[in-house]
Order: structure tokens, then sequence, then C-alpha cells
């Protein structure tokens, strides 16, 4: 499974208060609590305004990007990147991450060729991408999930009823610590891709461990948010990442997006990157596996 489960916590409380307005026998309510959201929602642009920094999901100018994440204290024990409270995380007017605006950020440098009319593979794809590529008419955005609608296809990444080498470009960004066995989901990625086509495998990644923490007996939400930082991840990569997917089959390159800030954004990082995020690209051998 794939698909990144919002996490909704259910306690007992009372029924927000309600704002009514026109005349009697034409009533219209809303909850303070949702008017409030929404209103704050709309002035959170306004209150980012600013030169520093630009979005590339939506072009808006900042003073900065808002902070956000989760605040587990796994995320500092093992120093997670690409997950976990930051600065910067979040854009006021649009809400994507630092991680998606570094996808937007390689895809708008065309760091990878794809050909005219090529497909994209999009595994559990972010509503940023998804805008991005609706505008691109040159390629097929193939919108993939298992279990969320509105996709173009429904699968299971480690069972994909794709052709052999039938794609030209494959995101999948943060999501095989998701997935039950991601040496099977992997190979599948490798399977799909023509030879020389590329793939953005990203994942969270936890610099202070040297090999991957998994443990297939581990089916607790709680006990695996404890363990591998979130209640429906089933691993936590550590610095072994790359050799995973290079024993995948993988021509690897691990892209350091700040020895070459021009194309993500220029200096002093315009796109409230994070700095310690590398871009995992992985190409399939000219010669097929």
């Amino acid at each position: 499974m794939f698909l990144r489960q919002s996490r909704i916590y259910h306690t007992a409380r009372p029924e927000p208060a309600t704002v009514t307005w026109g005349h009697e026998g034409d009533k219209t309510s809303m909850p303070v609590i949702t008017l409030a959201k929404r209103l704050r929602r709309q002035a959170l642009p306004i209150l980012y305004r600013g030169e520093r920094y630009e979005c590339p999901a939506c072009g808006s100018a900042l003073r900065s990007f808002m902070a956000g994440g989760a605040k587990l204290p796994l995320f500092k024990e093992k120093k997670i990147i690409g997950a976990g409270y930051r600065q910067n995380n979040l854009c006021p007017s649009c809400w994507t991450t630092d991680r998606e605006r570094l996808i937007l950020a390689f895809m708008l440098a065309r760091s990878v060729h794809v050909p005219a009319a090529g497909i994209i593979l999009n595994i559990a794809p972010e509503p940023s991408l998804c805008r991005y590529f609706a505008d691109q008419a040159d390629v097929f955005h193939l919108r993939a999930d298992l279990m969320r609608g509105n996709m173009s296809v429904i699968f299971d990444l480690q069972r994909m009823p794709l052709p052999d080498q039938s794609i030209d470009m494959v995101i999948c960004n943060h999501v095989l610590e998701h997935v039950e066995d991601d040496r099977i989901a992997m190979a599948e990625i490798l399977r799909v891709l023509k030879p020389g086509a590329a793939a953005l495998l990203q994942a969270p990644i936890a610099a202070h461990e040297a090999e991957t923490i998994e443990d297939p007996s581990v089916s607790d939400p709680a006990e695996r948010e404890q363990r591998f930082g979130q209640d429906d991840h089933v691993r936590l990569y550590g610095q072994d990442y790359a050799s995973r997917l290079r024993n995948a089959g993988f021509d690897l390159d691990c892209v350091k997006w700040t020895e070459q800030p021009e194309l993500f954004g220029g200096a002093p990082e315009r796109y409230g990157l994070n700095p310690e995020e590398i871009l995992f690209l992985g190409k399939k051998p000219r010669e097929a596996v």
C-alpha cells in the first residue's frame, strides 16, 4: 500500500458555535471555526508578502515561507531529512511543502529530458504537481494511487498493470516508506521505465542511521509512529537508501541542489528549499536490466 493517509484524531468536543445572518426564516449558518480558518487562509498570503522568497508552484513573492511539520522526538533524535517540523516548509498561498517545491524546481530546470508526448508516471501525486503538469501540453501526466480518487489509474505499486519499458519518467515522492516490500516496488519502477529514462525517488532519510530501520511485525499505528516517524510508515530509511536503489538496478545520481542553486531558484535559497535534502535520480541503464 502506498497511499498517504491523513491522520484524523477524534476527541469528544461540543459542536462548534455558528454565526447566523439573513432574515428570519432565511438563515445561513457556518461554524465559527470554519469561518475563522477560511479568513486566516485568506489573510496569510498578505501577511507573508515580501520579496526574499518565491514559490515556484504559485509564483507568490514572500518574506518567508511558514514553519510546519510534526514534532515527534524521533525526528530530532534520528535527524530525519525531509520530514518533521522545519522552517520554510509551507507556502502561505498554495500550501506546497518544501519537498514538493524541490520536485517542481527540478522539473522547471528541465534537468531530465522527456520526449514530446512522453508519459510521466506520478505516484501519489501532490496537488501542486498535478496543477503544474496540467499546463504541460507536451507530456501526458499519468496520476496513480492505490485508493485515492481522481487518478488516471488505481494500482498497487508492487504490482503495476503497465507494460514493460512504457514510461518516460517516474516521480515517486515520499512513497516507498509506505510500501510493504520496497524492493519489489523499486523493481517494478525499473521495469516500466524505458531504457535511459529517469525516476525521482524521494524518501525521508535518517541522517544518524547507517542502515534502514524496518520490522514487518510492527502493525500498530502508534508503534509505527514512534519507530518510523508516521503511523502508516513501515520503515525509516538510513544512509543505505542510495545503496538499496543501486542494488535494485538503477544508475543513481545523488543531486545536491545547493551545488547548483541557479537551477533551483538561485541564492539565497529563493524557493525555501531544505539545504540538507538531496534528489535521488535513478536512471534505467540503456541496456535493459
